[in-house]
């Protein structure tokens, strides 16, 4: 279950995005505009979630716990339609939305993670075939 101290972690670690106020406005990493007053929210343009870069269902399937899965570095906060293309894709990725002239545009592109990120999960989640 991801706490509100997960929830403020990845919106911090969000992309701000210049000349929008980064306590209202961020960016996900597939660069779809996200507000915060709008987390969980599936209807709204800006409606973002916290994704498992690594997934959950994956790390679950493979016998890791909700304290290993649940680190720092494998959550973020994205928009909500970006999250539901990724499913559980790692490390490309499908993203479905990118923000242009303050809106969301449906746009698809293709992500990788960063290699540093990657390493990172890597040493994390190696005994569960990361």
């Amino acid at each position: 279950m991801i706490t509100k101290e997960q929830i403020e972690l990845a919106w911090n670690q969000a992309l701000e995005k210049e000349g929008l106020d980064k306590d209202i406005w961020r960016l996900d990493p597939c660069g779809a505009l996200i507000k915060k007053s709008e987390y969980g929210n599936r209807r709204s343009e800006f409606g973002w979630e916290i994704d498992h870069v690594v997934s959950r269902d994956y790390l679950l399937s493979v016998g890791a716990s909700e304290d290993e899965i649940d680190i720092s570095e494998n959550l973020r906060a994205m928009h909500w339609a970006n999250n539901e293309s990724k499913g559980v894709n790692y490390p490309e990725y499908l993203a479905v939305r990118k923000e242009q002239d303050g809106k969301n545009i449906i746009h698809e592109d293709y992500f990788t993670v960063n290699s540093s990120r990657q390493s990172i999960l890597r040493s994390k989640f190696s005994k569960y075939g990361v």
